[in-house]
Formats: C-alpha cells, sequence, structure tokens
C-alpha cells in the first residue's frame, strides 16, 4: 500500500518536472526565437531502424536568410517514414515556402515551424496527465 502511494506521489512528481519543462520550451521558443521565411530546397533521406530491416526516413532539408541576410540552410529535426511528409508528396515539397524558426544567437539551432507545435505542447500535456494521475491516484489511497 505504501509503495502504491510513493510510485503516484513520483508519478505526480514527473509530471510536474515535464510541465516544467515544457513551459521552459514554450518560454524559449516564443522570446529567443526569431521568425524567418524559408523555403524547402530538397528531401533528405535516412535511415529509419524497423523491426523487418532497414527503411529510409525523408527530412525536408529547408534555407533561410537570419535578420543578418545569412543564409542558412538545414535539415528538420522531424521526418516520415513514407512518400508523404505531412500530408504532401515529398516531391512536391520542394520550392514551397516555410515559417521556419530560430534562434539568432545560433542560427544553425534552426526548426521547421509547423514541428514546433510538439516541442512546446508535448511536455505539457504528458505532464499534465502525469500530473493528474497521481494526485487523483494519492487522494483515493487516503
Amino acid at each position: 500500500m505504501k509503495a502504491q502511494i510513493i510510485l503516484f506521489l513520483v508519478f505526480a512528481l514527473i509530471g510536474v518536472g515535464m510541465i516544467l519543462f515544457g513551459l521552459y520550451r514554450l518560454v524559449y521558443y516564443s522570446r529567443l526565437t526569431k521568425k524567418a521565411k524559408g523555403k524547402i530546397v530538397d528531401i533528405g533521406f535516412g535511415p529509419f531502424p524497423q523491426r523487418d530491416g532497414a527503411g529510409t526516413t525523408r527530412y525536408p532539408i529547408i534555407e533561410f536568410l537570419t535578420e543578418n541576410k545569412n543564409k542558412i540552410k538545414f535539415e528538420s529535426n522531424v521526418g516520415m517514414k513514407d512518400k508523404n511528409i505531412y500530408g504532401v508528396d515529398y516531391r512536391k515539397m520542394i520550392g514551397q515556402e516555410v515559417e521556419v524558426l530560430y534562434n539568432p544567437n545560433d542560427p544553425n539551432k534552426a526548426e521547421y515551424a509547423k514541428n514546433i507545435f510538439w516541442a512546446k505542447f508535448m511536455f505539457l500535456i504528458w505532464g499534465l496527465i502525469a500530473l493528474v494521475i497521481g494526485i487523483i491516484g494519492t487522494i483515493n489511497f487516503y
């Protein structure tokens, strides 16, 4: 019984930690990054581990200009396993204009703004779920 209470309290603490980390990332992306218009110039290919052997992951390669007019080219951190990236045939993505978020102090740390939604909110959502489960579980034992 006591071990279960400790488990729920640990779950709640993990939830609080995830919420704090999510808030940090939310502040980081809203205050410390700049927006820029970029263009998908190519599609990169990388290995994708699968149970039945190696596959291929496709990543958009994006080019943009910083506010200092420096040209930066980067490969997005998020790719897709199949021929569709974000619901679009990857070959049709080349030439598309996209929004980019980048750190002005280190513009090479840029990301396709569409990917940032999960970076901002994933930890908040999962942290809140863990916190609620931890609190409800702890209350039920008292």
